[in-house]
């Protein structure tokens, strides 16, 4: 299995890859928090989590600013259904939107959505009085909804069937998706998930709008992306140096001559260096006799 799985990663779209990498957070920390929870200490993983989770809080984010892409990677281990649906999002939209775009903006997007769904979640946890900012924020739903809504711009008249509805555009179904996060948002039901999805729908259709007028968002990333790739392509050079003296035109005694081949039979089998004092000095005295 850990072969198949492998393999997947290696030769898998980068939609595959992205499945991969959250299905196995997600299953060691499941395997983690087992661990914990039979030891009766399942507090310490979760506070450890905490390190990882996008904060509400300015000053939270400040000391641990690697939050805002860890977050979009983890998913609620005491659940299956939070990372099931989000993957079966990123599954189905992912494959629409590859037939439309290149497959190098699929990452960066699913990161740009995360972000800003991310800093939408922090800036209306801090305006808005509504809400207290102690909230922490996980999963990888703004950045899914940022590939949902960018297919369903790209190709809105993209046609589903769907088990007992039948044929449904794309448009209706991202439609739909963020109308449930406003109605949700407006019940008070996981608030900051759903601010946070309506930042990332916001950013696939803006990604989309600005790649149809021609303004590539990622060019930098690509950049860089060719340039990690062009250091780890490189090669030391090699420089192979014959330190073995040139066979000489002259005449020499039987003796010699035996001398001399033994000689070189031992360059041929360890090299140069393995000759003696002697050895080297016969070896330059045969070089220069005419």
């Amino acid at each position: 299995m850990i072969t198949d799985i492998k393999n997947k990663y290696r030769y898998g779209s980068v939609i595959t890859k992205l499945l991969l990498i959250n299905v196995l957070v997600f299953v060691i920390q499941s395997i983690i928090l087992l661990i914990f929870t039979l030891s009766g200490r399942q507090e310490i993983f979760t506070g450890f989590l905490n390190h990882f989770y996008f904060p509400a809080k300015l000053s939270e984010f400040i000391i641990k600013p690697w939050s805002i892409i860890t977050f979009q990677f983890l998913h609620d281990p005491l659940g299956i259904f939070h990372i099931l649906f989000n993957m079966l999002y990123l599954y189905f939209f992912g494959r629409i939107i590859l037939d439309f775009l290149n497959s190098r903006y699929i990452f960066p997007l699913y990161l740009t959505g995360g972000i800003i769904g991310g800093l939408l979640f922090m800036v209306t946890y801090n305006l808005s009085p509504a809400f207290q900012n102690n909230a922490v924020l996980f999963g990888a739903s703004a950045s899914v909804l940022a590939i949902v809504v960018a297919a369903a711009t790209l190709a809105p008249d993209y046609t589903v069937f769907l088990i007992l509805i039948g044929a449904v555009k794309l448009k209706y179904i991202a439609f739909i998706a963020i109308l449930i996060d406003i109605v949700s948002i407006s019940a008070r039901s996981n608030e900051g998930g759903h601010l946070s999805h309506l930042g990332g729908a916001l950013a696939g259709f803006l990604f989309i709008k600005s790649y149809q007028r021609g303004y590539n968002w990622f060019n930098w990333y690509f950049k860089l992306e060719d340039r990690i790739k062009n250091y780890r392509s490189r090669k030391p050079k090699v420089v192979y140096v014959n330190t073995a003296p040139k066979k000489t035109k002259s005449i020499v005694s039987d003796d010699r001559q035996k001398k001399l081949d033994a000689i070189l039979d031992k360059i041929s089998k360890s090299g140069y260096e393995s000759l003696n004092a002697a050895e080297k000095e016969f070896l330059f005295t045969v070089s220069k006799e005419k």
